[in-house]
């Protein structure tokens, strides 16, 4: 039996969750124990750290959680290769953070993030404004280095005004300091997650690019098959109709509904741990149906599938 996390507990429905949250161990700009205090503080019932390609916070996170009000759940992000250019992130909740085959593939993705990043240096040097990787690194002050902080890097070397305009000008997709790197095929991604236990969430649909309600449900009848468990239909950055579809095509196929912020603290500003840009509020009536499918995933049994099926060394 897997080892079923302290943190799937009871639920309390009356109030707002954030199970979208980044720390000062990918791209944000609190560390774990700050984000639960911040939650706490708000009066949330739940919130997620969901890192970029590491779980190195959770230990520090979870036990910030002990003896709070709010409920603190483990979790983790990843980018993925969807069909043709598409990318697609997957958060996946109550994530066995211990997991070999989980651990291996995150180790591989930060691998694929450091090679991108010497050529970042490379672009930047030729490009007039020479930086170090050691001081981005140190500015990132976790296993997770990416271009926000080579945007602080630009700026505290006098290159640029502020992050936007370091994006705008050098890091942006298609801008000349940017390199794309090697991202996980979603059917990787979804064969380890699961099979550490992680409820698998395709965090914020609606705002892939030219995304219908059709084409939703196209992508979904190859994801659900390979282990997606729900959508994010709450999220900062939808409107009213990107919520409402997002919403209506999760009940229409039977799917969890989740929600969250994507807060990265003063790294994104407007943002709101719980409130987004000021209107966005997910009720913790989902929490128990999300907290019910880690249970169930909990108990089962745990398997060597995910990794050999994803081809995880």
């Amino acid at each position: 039996m897997r080892r079923a996390s302290p943190e799937i507990k009871a639920i309390r429905v009356f109030g707002v969750i954030d199970l979208h949250c980044h720390s000062t161990c990918s791209d944000g700009a609190q560390t774990p124990a700050e984000l639960v205090a911040l939650a706490e503080e708000a009066g949330l019932t739940a919130v997620a750290l969901t890192d970029h390609d590491t779980v190195s916070g959770v230990d520090g996170f979870l036990a910030a959680g002990r003896g709070r009000r709010v409920q603190v759940v483990p979790g983790v992000e990843v980018a993925c290769q969807g069909d043709g250019s598409a990318i697609l992130h997957v958060v996946g909740l109550w994530v066995d953070h211990t997991d070999a085959a989980l651990l291996r593939l995150l180790e591989q993705i930060r691998e694929d993030r450091h090679r991108r990043n010497l050529g970042m240096v490379e672009r930047l040097c030729s490009l007039g404004c020479p930086v170090v990787l050691g001081e981005v690194e140190a500015l990132a002050g976790g296993e997770v280095v990416g271009r926000p902080h080579f945007a602080q890097a630009l700026v505290a070397r006098g290159y640029c005004k502020g992050h936007r305009d370091a994006f705008d000008r050098y890091l942006g997709r298609g801008k000349p300091a940017y390199i794309g790197r090697r991202i996980t095929p979603v059917e990787t991604a979804l064969a380890v997650l699961p099979a550490a236990g992680a409820v698998c969430i395709w965090a914020h649909p609606m705002m892939s690019h030219s995304i219908t309600g059709a084409r939703l449900r196209r992508v979904l009848a190859r994801l659900v098959p390979l282990g997606m468990d729900g959508l994010e239909v709450y999220y900062s950055d939808y409107g009213d109709t990107e919520t409402r579809v997002a919403r209506e095509t999760a009940e229409a196929l039977g799917l969890l509904q989740s929600g969250g912020t994507d807060y990265h603290g003063s790294h994104v500003p407007g943002v709101r741990i719980g409130v987004g840009r000021g209107g966005l509020a997910t009720p913790d009536a989902l929490l128990g149906p999300l907290a019910q499918r880690a249970r169930e995933k909990a108990r089962r049994p745990p398997t060597a599938g995910g990794a050999k099926a994803a081809g995880i060394r």
